[in-house]
C-alpha cells in the first residue's frame, strides 16, 4: 500500500506547463478538425475519388491552418471551458469522429493500421495533459482546481478507458465491425453489382496478409462471395444473350 501511495505521489508532484498544456488543447482542436475533414471528404469535389493518404494528408492541413492563428484565449475558451460545450468538445466528439475514423481507415487499408494507433496515442496524451490536474485532484479527494465536476470527471474517465480500449485492440474492432456488416449484406443480397462484391474480395485478401491467423474466416466469406459474383456473371450473360 505504501509503495502505491509513493507512486502516486509522484504522479501527483509532475504538473504540466502551461505551453504544453496550450499545446495538448490545440493538439484536440487539430485532430478534431482534421478528422471531420476526412470523415467528409468524399463528399467534397476536388477529394472525391482521391487516395485516402491525399485525402489525410489535406485534412491535417486545413486542421493547422484551422488553429495555427488561434490565441490562447481563444483555445481554452473553445476546449477547456470545463462546461458542458468544453467536455463535449474535447471527449464525446472527438472520440465518436476518431472511431469512426478509425473503422473508415481500417477496413480500407488493413496493412497500415499504424495509422489509426498513432492518432489514439496523441489523443489520449492530449486529453491526459489537458485533464491531468482534474484527475489527480480526483484520486486524492482534493479541491479540483478546474471545478470540472464529478459529472466531467465520470465523461473524461469513461473517454480515457474507451481510448486505451481502441488503442490495444481498434484492429480487431474494425475487424470485427466490417465482418458483420459484410455477412450482412451477403445475407440481405445487397451486393448486387460484380465491382461490389470484388471490391470486398479484395479487401478480405488484404485481411488474409494482415492478420494470418484468422485467414480460414476471411478464405470462407471470400468463397461465398466469389459464388456469389460467379451468379451475377452468369446473369449478366444470359440478359446479355437474350438481348442478342
Amino acid at each position: 500500500i505504501d509503495d502505491i501511495k509513493s507512486f502516486f505521489s509522484g504522479i501527483g508532484s509532475y504538473k504540466p506547463t502551461e505551453a504544453f498544456k496550450l499545446n495538448s488543447a490545440k493538439v484536440l482542436l487539430l485532430m478534431l478538425v482534421a478528422l471531420v475533414i476526412f470523415g467528409i471528404s468524399d463528399f467534397i469535389p476536388f477529394l472525391s475519388g482521391s487516395d485516402d493518404w491525399l485525402k489525410f494528408s489535406v485534412s491535417v492541413i486545413i486542421g493547422i491552418l484551422s488553429i495555427m492563428y488561434l490565441t490562447p484565449e481563444q483555445v481554452y475558451t473553445a476546449i477547456t471551458n470545463y462546461k458542458a460545450l468544453g467536455i463535449t468538445l474535447s471527449t464525446i466528439i472527438p472520440f465518436i469522429v476518431l472511431f469512426a475514423f478509425t473503422i473508415k481507415w481500417n477496413t480500407r487499408h488493413p496493412e497500415y493500421t499504424f495509422v489509426s494507433s498513432i492518432v489514439w496515442v496523441a489523443y489520449l496524451v492530449a486529453l491526459l495533459s489537458l485533464y491531468y490536474e482534474s484527475l489527480i485532484a480526483f484520486l486524492y479527494g482534493s479541491p479540483d482546481p478546474n471545478q470540472i465536476g464529478g459529472f466531467g470527471i465520470m465523461f473524461i474517465g469513461l473517454t480515457v478507458l474507451g481510448s486505451l480500449l481502441m488503442l490495444l485492440f481498434h484492429f480487431k474492432i474494425s475487424r470485427i465491425i466490417f465482418y458483420r456488416r459484410l455477412k450482412g449484406l451477403i445475407i440481405k443480397g445487397r451486393l448486387n453489382t460484380e465491382a461490389e462484391i470484388t471490391g470486398k474480395i479484395n479487401t478480405l485478401r488484404q485481411y488474409v496478409i494482415a492478420t494470418p491467423e484468422l485467414a480460414s474466416e476471411y478464405e470462407k466469406m471470400i468463397r461465398d462471395l466469389e459464388k456469389a459474383r460467379k451468379k451475377i456473371q452468369r446473369e449478366e450473360g444470359l440478359v446479355s444473350g437474350a438481348g442478342i
